[in-house]
């Protein structure tokens, strides 16, 4: 019975499917163990995942699972080079100072979970197929991927003209090209003797100056992932 919202929602280990069923992930246990191991170690946690709702999400369900409360320091940076990840540290800040992000994470997680099972579901059912899938991501980017690829495969191309002006100072000839374009001759041809009846071409600005600029640095793996 439709619509399915769990109540409340439950933190469970990553299930693979055996012959038995649905079972969960021996290699997460192991690897929770391992943290859970640490966390009982450790006089400080440092959260350093990724700055964003995501990364905040993960770092707060794990803890939460393994049934850590106590207060932890956020890493947070958005360059991973050596230089942004000592000031990162130099500037730890209190994970209380993240609550909202991971409110807010954790909302868009559960109703992206309500909206793409009950809707797939949905879908499924009044079209007679249980193959169908729908998210809030997912669907809008397949439908703008379509779009593009109608857009591409219904494009027709048409001819366009431009207006130069060609002109000498001092023996030299120069040749501008204005930015507007004309869908045909005859708007263009206006235009064009509007500019030749002035004989003459006047320059009301000119702008000069010198920039320098460092060499840019390599990417990061977050520009290259961005």
């Amino acid at each position: 019975m439709l619509p399915i919202i769990p109540d409340p929602f439950k933190l469970v280990v990553r299930q693979i499917k055996t012959e038995d069923g649905y079972k969960a992930d021996p290699t997460a246990l192991k690897q929770l163990e391992v943290i859970r191991k640490l966390l009982g170690q450790a006089d400080q946690v440092i959260s350093c995942t990724d700055a964003g709702r995501e990364g905040e999400l993960i770092m707060r369900y794990v803890l939460e699972y393994l049934g850590y409360h106590k207060e932890t320091k956020r890493l947070w940076i958005s360059s991973m080079t050596e230089k942004s990840i000592r000031e990162g540290f130099n500037n730890l800040k209190s994970s209380k100072e993240f609550d909202n992000l991971y409110r807010a994470a954790k909302a868009r997680r559960e109703s992206d979970w309500v909206v793409g099972m009950n809707a797939s579901l949905s879908l499924s059912m009044a079209a007679g197929k249980s193959n169908y899938s729908l998210g809030r991501v997912q669907t809008p980017t397949l439908g703008m991927i379509c779009r593009r690829y109608l857009d591409n495969r219904d494009f027709i191309a048409k001819s366009y003209y431009l207006l130069q002006l060609r002109t000498t100072k001092a023996g030299e000839e120069l040749v501008l090209t204005c930015t507007g374009k004309y869908d045909t001759p005859e708007k263009l041809d206006t235009d064009r003797k509007k500019v030749y009846e002035e004989k003459t071409a006047k320059v009301v600005q000119v702008e000069k100056k010198e920039v320098s600029e460092e060499a840019p640095l390599l990417y990061d793996l977050t520009a290259l992932q961005r």
